[in-house]
């Protein structure tokens, strides 16, 4: 019984970079003209929870086939970063940290 509680209890920490989200918003705003619009908006406050610091993050956006998507912005502490193409997904984008 106590190799299992401590394998069980060695999990919650999370070992190399990671996160969690402290605080979300989500502002959606509908424009229901010939060419309907849809804004999204989210901003979200993050804790480092690893033991190394956060370098990058990968968002999955919706399928362009589905949606025409302009093109996306992000900032980091009021700073604009610049999202590229996941090596591994290319639906996600990837944006360093700095």
């Amino acid at each position: 019984m106590i190799p299992v509680a401590w394998c069980v209890a060695s999990c919650a920490a999370s070992l190399g970079p990671g996160y969690a989200i402290d605080k979300q918003e989500i502002h959606v705003e509908f424009t229901p003209d010939a060419q309907p619009v849809i804004r999204i908006a989210a901003e979200y406050r993050l804790r480092n929870n690893g033991n190394q610091p956060l370098t990058t993050l990968e968002l999955r956006l919706p399928g362009r086939r589905r949606f025409h998507i302009a093109a996306p912005k992000a900032e980091w502490d009021v700073q604009e970063v610049v999202l590229t193409t996941s090596h591994v997904y290319a639906r996600n984008v990837v944006f360093l940290l700095s």
